[in-house]
């Protein structure tokens, strides 16, 4: 089977940082034996969040509560209260899915982040976080609870924000509050849970968790916000450790200083027309700005580097081409340097690896790194483009009756022979019809899409031809005995 594809000549990207994580943005990285002492037990992939409070610790929570609310014969209300507490921390941990989502490059995603970060924010305004205490580290991790979500949410406040540093602090801080305020009760009295269940030994005595879990009760029912159980010492520490040097410094920010530079200003950034194709031709204007556009490299979404180019003659305009694989979304035009643009970001990113693993292991770095971020679409206020998807490969594959691969094998005359095809850019048929043809047999589509049967009239050779637009793929079917 052979494929031609139209060619368009793209520039290689900026020297995006590298990460030593294992994950490759698409499945998670493998678990190795030691979990730094996590307990969760989930499935892995590229949008799931770890819970913030262990599974384990919630339900023991959750079972004492009910115990006790059963004999004040308030157990619905107790089951109302548990459910909204659940609800809130599953929706901190939704957020940070949406701003893994966002980092992939789904536009209604950055958008619904920065909607739902400011929500937080406006909820728990006006908190700021204290000094870290001289000399303090950081605080270990626990099986208790996990922070990954909060370094997703951290990381999507800094997507959102890029560069906007009191945003950044207010994003940062109102998550540390509200973080602080779901884990509070179920992480405050896990050990006495556990002990008022019977399910750990000698680590208290049983009245006085008995005392303790009829006063979260109560407090629970009542409402009590404003005399929230505070989260464990330790789980504050590490939490608003790690916050307040994000706020100082991160890699997403650092990345943003390293692509723009101190002088390039997106906003007088124009390309015309807004609408095109892969291999059409856009003029571009940087306004007033002295920049050496050799300097330069548009990058379209979600991350398809383009040359910046000037013509020879007549005015002497730029002009970008639009590169296979661009979508529809903003174009940012970027700085290119040299091989040291990255050292701060390289540098942060391998800092909060060793100081933050049990975080940076089940966060979105390892699932998503930060060299394969959608990061054009932060640019909002740089040109967007619409950019009309057409084929750029095709996958077509071939089985005989039996549902075997066909293409190196002989089926017989009049056999029917399935053909599946499919493009990439999905979707991108829809601007370029299939055509289909074969010799030596008939074609005919199924009623399932994009599965067609072929059946060989006469023994001998046959082609299959299948072209959407400029792009032509073949497969060969060889009839005998």
């Amino acid at each position: 089977m052979t494929g031609t594809t139209p060619t368009v000549g793209t520039p290689n990207a900026p020297a995006f940082p590298t990460t030593t994580g294992t994950g490759n943005g698409t499945t998670g990285p493998g678990i190795p034996g030691d979990m730094s002492g996590m307990n969760m037990e989930h499935a892995l992939d590229t949008l799931y969040v770890p819970p913030l409070v262990d599974d384990r610790v919630f339900s023991r929570f959750r079972r004492a509560v009910q115990a006790h609310a059963g004999s004040l014969q308030r157990l619905d209300e107790a089951n109302a209260k548990l459910r909204d507490l659940r609800d809130t921390l599953q929706n901190l941990c939704d957020v940070a899915s949406v701003c893994r989502l966002a980092a992939r490059g789904e536009p209604r995603a950055f958008c619904r982040a920065h909607d739902e970060l400011e929500c937080i924010a406006i909820d728990f305004p006006d908190n700021p976080l204290g000094p870290a205490e001289s000399g303090m580290g950081v605080a270990a991790p626990n099986d208790n609870w996990q922070l990954a979500a909060a370094l997703d949410l951290f990381a999507g406040a800094a997507f959102v924000s890029k560069g906007d540093t009191a945003q950044l602090t207010r994003y940062v801080t109102a998550i540390v509050r509200a973080i602080e305020m779901a884990v509070a009760f179920p992480l405050a009295f896990a050990d006495e849970s556990a002990c008022f269940l019977g399910e750990s030994a000698g680590a208290m005595p049983p009245a006085l968790a008995r005392r303790a879990i009829a006063n979260a009760t109560r407090r629970l029912l009542s409402n009590d916000t404003d005399c929230t159980p505070a989260a464990p010492a330790r789980f504050t520490a590490r939490l608003e450790t790690l916050a307040r040097r994000w706020i100082k410094a991160n890699p997403v920010t650092a990345l943003f200083d390293a692509l723009t530079g101190p002088t390039l200003d997106e906003t007088a950034i124009t390309l015309r027309p807004s609408s095109g194709s892969a291999g059409g031709v856009l003029t571009l204007s940087l306004g007033m700005q002295s920049v050496d556009p050799a300097s330069l490299v548009a990058m379209f979404t979600p991350h398809v580097p383009a040359n910046i180019v000037r013509t020879q003659k007549g005015t002497g305009e730029l002009y970008v081409v639009i590169p296979a694989g661009a979508h529809s979304g903003h174009v940012a035009v970027v700085q290119r340097r040299g091989a040291d643009q990255f050292t701060q970001v390289n540098a942060l990113v391998q800092n909060y690896e060793a100081d933050f693993e049990a975080e940076w292991m089940l966060g979105v770095f390892s699932f998503i790194p930060l060299q394969e971020w959608c990061y054009p679409i932060a640019f909002t206020d740089s040109p967007w483009i619409h950019v009309t998807q057409v084929p750029a490969s095709a996958n077509v594959q071939v089985f005989d009756a039996d549902g075997r691969r066909a293409e190196s094998r002989n089926v017989k005359v009049n056999e029917p022979v399935t053909v599946t095809c499919s493009v990439y850019p999905p979707g991108s048929e829809a601007n370029a019809p299939l055509a289909i043809s074969a010799t030596n047999g008939t074609i005919a589509a199924r009623s399932k899409s994009n599965t067609y049967v072929y059946r060989p009239g006469n023994r001998g050779t046959g082609q299959i031809r299948l072209t959407w637009g400029g792009l032509t793929v073949t497969a060969n079917v060889t009839a005998g005995d």
